[in-house]
């Protein structure tokens, strides 16, 4: 049972991610542990109750509105949370203590059992193109924006005269486009922006490009699995006055990209709105769909089990997607 904002869901799911990585390291021993997770929203108590309290429970707003019974139950224990907070000790044992939040707690685990899946996403990032990256995973947003004070190296030119004027950096984008058919359209190019968002919840219930899930019983879907990319974009304009920049919100759906600056502007990034999971002087990210560790062991497993047997067809497969389950009511309705 976790209990946060989408900050703690960061957390939680590099936590699940490295529990995962760490069983297909001694498969022999270790089976692979079944877990049941329940999720109740809560801000910090210095959170003030602005824009930023929604922007922390999104996860939330999608749970309640995928399923009308979370929606209804579990979101309406954060004021409640909250209030039971503010009250002042009391040493009074005669006093009756009010059970409804440990009501509605037991109430849904005990009949919380049908998972939402939700895709857990790989960023590999570059602070130097010649040496290897550093990995991380998020589950909800990734920002990226462009830093102001560092270059990327000294001596470093742009490249081309009056690359580096104007607000933000000329970013290289190369994404593999999310169609209805499936089929793979990879799209690049080049443009100046001051920063993009990459969020992996839909920004409502008529988004069909959720993240995966799937009955109790049935295998997740991932077919649709996407992420919503908002691009903030420079455009120059010239007039008698001289020179002027404005900003235009461009957005498409991938499930791979990649971002690399260009100019003298390094890229800073902000993993699920967490100020703890900063990364700063960054030239170059590569996001995708985490595989799941545990896929890429039935090829090591049937080797160990007798290497004289032919290699399984199954072994061969697209490694699978991590996902990470919460428990509702009733799934997607």
């Amino acid at each position: 049972l976790v209990l946060g904002d989408d900050r703690m869901l960061g957390r939680l799911a590099q936590a699940y991610h490295s529990l995962r990585k760490r069983e297909t390291q001694k498969f022999c021993l270790t089976p692979r542990l079944s877990l049941q997770l329940y999720y109740i929203p809560v801000l910090a108590p210095e959170e003030p109750a602005t824009s930023r309290h929604s922007e922390l429970q999104e996860l939330a707003a999608f749970l309640g509105r995928a399923d009308p019974w979370y929606q209804n139950t579990v979101n309406t224990l954060c004021p409640a949370i909250h209030k039971l907070a503010e009250m002042p000790p009391s040493l009074d044992t005669s006093r009756t203590v009010d059970p409804f939040i440990l009501d509605v707690i037991t109430y849904y685990v005990r009949m919380g059992t049908l998972p939402i899946y939700f895709q857990i996403y790989t960023v590999k990032i570059f602070r130097d193109l010649s040496q290897g990256p550093t990995e991380d995973i998020f589950l909800t947003e990734l920002k990226v924006d462009v830093q102001d004070s560092r270059l990327l190296k000294d001596g470093f030119s742009p490249r081309r005269k009056g690359a580096a004027d104007g607000p933000g950096a000329e970013l290289s984008i190369c994404y593999q486009k999310a169609l209805l058919s499936h089929r793979a359209q990879v799209v690049t190019g080049s443009l100046r922006a001051t920063g993009l968002v990459l969020k992996a919840l839909p920004t409502s219930d008529t988004d069909g490009s959720g993240p995966p899930h799937a009955p109790h019983s049935a295998v997740p879907i991932t077919d649709h699995t996407c992420l919503n990319v908002s691009v903030t974009e420079v455009v120059k304009s010239s007039n008698l006055a001289g020179r002027s920049f404005s900003t235009v919100t461009n957005t498409f759906r991938t499930a791979t990209i990649q971002i690399q600056s260009q100019d003298q502007r390094l890229l800073m990034l902000l993993l699920d709105k967490d100020g703890r999971r900063t990364y700063r002087d960054v030239v170059r990210i590569e996001v995708a769909p985490c595989p799941d560790p545990c896929s890429g062991t039935h090829k090591s497993r049937a080797s160990w089990l007798g290497s004289h047997q032919p290699e399984a067809e199954g072994t061969r497969a697209k490694p699978k997607p991590l996902l990470m389950p919460i428990n509702t009511f009733s799934g997607i309705v």
